[in-house]
């Protein structure tokens, strides 16, 4: 028995079956019909095993404007949209300057270890108050504000390890080729249409998915601003 690590890149995934009779030193490929790679077995490329991958993880609220003159609680909420649970090892969160495409910040979720179906995890800076139990990681230091404030600016949730954008927010313009660390060609932060909702540094809100959750790859209709944020718990109107 095997088990298989699925990668973040959605979409379908083909797989093949491998066995060693010799610890390793030579190797039989099977597809799912058994036959191997071996002389005289026919390994069929179209009978091979299928891995589908969807999104589980999605960027589900971001608060990056406080109306005071220090921002001092600003967060970013993960959400898993699975009914299973999700390692976080690998994954990231960077955060992209729109006005040169430069990431300028990066956060490794790995050390909040595995998020629960239906869970959340809040990065913020310390003073952003979480219900009981729920996963978070602080910024390190910043001086003056952890997340920038727009026009435009952009947050990427990544696989460090393939590497693969997990899911992204463009928020007050559109960020759309990101040099972030890793990837060998520039990333379009910018899901369908660009999301007209601006976070407030004359209110307290912040940015969410609505309904909670929702993901339709469209910035422009999954994403508003709201005057209730909710870190570590369901997004409100």
């Amino acid at each position: 028995m095997g088990s298989l690590v699925s990668p973040w890149t959605l979409g379908d995934h083909a797989y093949a079956y491998r066995f060693s009779q010799d610890e390793g030193v030579s190797w039989t490929y099977c597809d799912t019909n058994g036959a191997g790679a071996n002389a005289g077995l026919d390994f069929d490329t179209a009978s091979l095993g299928t891995l589908t991958v969807l999104r589980s993880l999605v960027i589900n609220e971001v608060d990056y404007d406080n109306p005071v003159s220090i921002d001092t609680m600003e967060f970013v909420e993960i959400y898993n949209t699975a009914s299973t649970p999700v390692n976080l090892s690998g994954v990231a969160l960077a955060f992209v300057n729109g006005n040169d495409n430069v990431e300028y910040r990066r956060v490794d979720l790995g050390p909040a270890g595995t998020l629960g179906p239906g869970g959340y995890l809040v990065v913020h800076d310390g003073a952003v108050s979480l219900p009981v139990g729920t996963l978070a990681l602080t910024f390190a230091p910043c001086i003056d504000t952890c997340i920038q404030n727009g026009a435009p600016d952009g947050i990427a949730l990544i696989d460090t390890t393939g590497p693969a954008l997990i899911d992204a927010l463009s928020y007050e313009g559109s960020v759309t080729a990101a040099n972030i660390l890793g990837f060998p060609a520039p990333v379009n932060l910018l899901e369908g249409t660009p999301t007209g909702a601006i976070d407030s540094n004359a209110i307290n809100g912040s940015l969410v998915r609505l309904p909670n959750g929702t993901d339709t790859d469209n910035a422009g209709t999954d994403w508003a601003f709201t005057p209730t944020p909710t870190p570590g718990a369901a997004n409100m109107p």
